[in-house]
């Protein structure tokens, strides 16, 4: 299991879930959106609806699509969050 981004599983996307995360200084908010999820990171101490989003991706709403966005965080995390 990925201890930096401990995302939670599919079902929990498909079922129309919201879920917030971070990781070191990087935060994130995963939604799903019709047959994606969509990704919005940001890097201030601050609530999603104050952040001044630094990136955003979206990626198709499967199991696959949830370990590509894993991957992107990742990017991310090595670029915003450290």
């Amino acid at each position: 299991m990925d201890t930096l981004f401990p995302l939670r599983p599919f079902d929990f996307f498909s079922n129309k879930n919201a879920y917030t995360g971070s990781a070191g200084r990087l935060r994130y908010l995963i939604k799903p959106a019709e047959e994606a999820l969509e990704v919005q990171i940001w890097n201030q101490d601050v609530c999603f609806a104050l952040a001044q989003i630094l990136e955003s991706a979206s990626f198709p709403l499967s199991p696959e699509g949830l370990e590509e966005i894993r991957a992107w965080l990742t990017e991310q995390y090595r670029r915003f969050g450290v």
